[in-house]
C-alpha cells in the first residue's frame, strides 16, 4: 500500500479542515469522463500521477491540484482515507481530456505488449460493464452489445493494436502455442491456419487466423486478443496485406471496419514470427 497525500496543507490545519476542503473540492470539480486506464505503481500517489499526466514540463501546483481532484472524483476517491491509500496495481482512470495519443504512447511505453493488451482491456470492459439493473446473463449480454456499438474506434484500436504485437511475441516465444487447425481439403497445402493460445486450465485464451495465397504468402491476420470479446465466436480484429486494422461490427455479421493502421516494421515482425511456424507445420504434414 502507496502512502499518498493532499498537496498544500500546512501543519495549522486540522484533520477535520482538510476533511472539508476535500469534500469541497470535490463538489466544485466537474465529472469527467474517463480516458486511459492507469496502474498505480510503488511509489506513486494521487499527487503525482496526476503531475505525470498533466504532460507539462513545470506544471503549477494548482494546476496538479485540480487534475489530481478530477482523477479522484473520476475514480470516486473521496475520503482523506482514499487519498492517503493507494495499491500497488490499484487501477485508476484518467480523465479523457488528457488522453491525447502522444501522452498515451509515453505511459504505456514501458508496458509489455501484453501488458498493454491488458490496459485496454481494462477500458473496454468499463466502457460495456453491465447496468446494476442487469440480473441475468442475457440482460447483460444485451447491455454490452448495445453499448459496444458507442465505443469509440480509439478504444478499439488500443486494444487490437497491442494484442496483434502480443501476438507476434507470442509466436516468437511461446513453445507451447500450436495450430490446431487448418482449412482446406488438403493438410499439405491449407488455405489457412489457426494457432491456439491457452490457459494453463487448456482453456483457449485467443486464437489467430492466417489466411495464404496459393504461393504460400500470407494474405490476411484475423485474430482475437486477450481480455475481451468483441464478437463471440468470430474473430475480433483482421489486418489485411496493406496494414489496415479493422474490428468486427458487433451489429452485423462478417462486417468490419477500419479502426488503424499496423506499421510496415510491425507487419513484418509479425511475418517473421508467423511464417516459421507455419513452413515447420507444412513440412511436417508433408511427410505423412
Amino acid at each position: 500500500m502507496e502512502l499518498g497525500f493532499v498537496q498544500g496543507f500546512g501543519t495549522n490545519y486540522t484533520d477535520k479542515d482538510i476533511r472539508s476542503y476535500i469534500q469541497k473540492r470535490l463538489e466544485e470539480t466537474p465529472q469527467t469522463d474517463s480516458g486511459q486506464v492507469h496502474t498505480v505503481k510503488k511509489g506513486e500517489n494521487l499527487w503525482s500521477i496526476a503531475k505525470k499526466y498533466l504532460g507539462k514540463a513545470k506544471p503549477t501546483n494548482g494546476e496538479i491540484q485540480d487534475f489530481m481532484y478530477k482523477i479522484a472524483k473520476l475514480n470516486n476517491k473521496e475520503t482523506l482515507e482514499d487519498f492517503n491509500n493507494l495499491d500497488i496495481n490499484d487501477t485508476l482512470y484518467i480523465p479523457a481530456e488528457f488522453n491525447d495519443k502522444e501522452k498515451s504512447v509515453s505511459d504505456l511505453s514501458g508496458l509489455s505488449n501484453y501488458e498493454k493488451v491488458q490496459n485496454a482491456a481494462k477500458e473496454l470492459q468499463k466502457m460495456t460493464a453491465p447496468e446494476e439493473t442487469d440480473k441475468t446473463y442475457s440482460s447483460k449480454i444485451i447491455t454490452k452489445y448495445n453499448k459496444l456499438k458507442s465505443v469509440p474506434d480509439k478504444a478499439f484500436e488500443a486494444h487490437g493494436h497491442a494484442g496483434f504485437n502480443n501476438w507476434t511475441d507470442e509466436l516468437k516465444g511461446n513453445k507451447d502455442l500450436k495450430i490446431e487447425k487448418s482449412y482446406s481439403l488438403s493438410v499439405v497445402k491449407p488455405s489457412a491456419l489457426v494457432f491456439r493460445k491457452k490457459t494453463k486450465d487448456n482453456v483457449t485464451e485467443a486464437s489467430l487466423y492466417a489466411a495464404m495465397n496459393p504461393d504460400g504468402s500470407i494474405n490476411r491476420i484475423a485474430f482475437e486478443a486477450p481480455g475481451f470479446d468483441v464478437k463471440g465466436p468470430s474473430f475480433d480484429y483482421i489486418v489485411d496485406s496493406k496494414g489496415n486494422l479493422m474490428v468486427a461490427d458487433p451489429s452485423h455479421s462478417s462486417v468490419y471496419k477500419v479502426i488503424g493502421k499496423i506499421s510496415q516494421d510491425e507487419y513484418k515482425a509479425m511475418l517473421d514470427a508467423l511464417e516459421p511456424r507455419m513452413k515447420e507445420y507444412l513440412a511436417r504434414q508433408s511427410r505423412y
